[in-house]
């Protein structure tokens, strides 16, 4: 019998992944450590770290939308055989943040899979506003 990815349980709305033990999955990490009393609230804390994170990716590799656009343009001419249509910035956020949840149900999931996934979803909002509008006549 063919091995089960973690993908075949959630397209079949398994709530949980019967394959991994817990001993071969990591307790949950805790992002931040804070209580709420002396700090922001874990998912406010999340999003400032992903907002550094997009910053600091801007100001280093450019804006998604260009960095995105080199990487499909590859990937499109990689597998131009098989593709449908030409993959957009935008889809490549998606696979970026399918990426991240894939990376987040696996065994040894990372604390910081929330930010990139907080992050990736801000490439994905710039990428969309400055897609151009979709074709209303198709």
């Amino acid at each position: 019998m063919a091995e089960e990815y973690p993908v075949d349980h959630i397209l079949r709305g398994e709530r949980e992944l019967k394959q991994f033990t817990a001993d071969e999955v990591e307790p949950e990490a805790t992002l931040i450590e804070e209580d709420e009393a002396d700090g922001p609230p874990v998912a406010v804390s999340l999003l400032e770290q992903a907002t550094a994170a997009v910053r600091d990716r801007h100001a280093v590799y450019g804006p998604p939308t260009a960095h995105f656009a080199r990487t499909v343009g590859m990937v499109n001419s990689l597998f131009r055989d098989v593709l449908r249509r030409p993959l957009t910035t935008s889809d490549w956020a998606r696979i970026m943040l399918l990426d991240k949840l894939a990376r987040d149900l696996g065994p040894r999931p990372h604390p910081d899979n929330a930010v990139d996934i907080a992050g990736y979803a801000a490439c994905l909002a710039e990428c969309n506003a400055s897609a151009p509008p979709a074709d209303s006549t198709t």
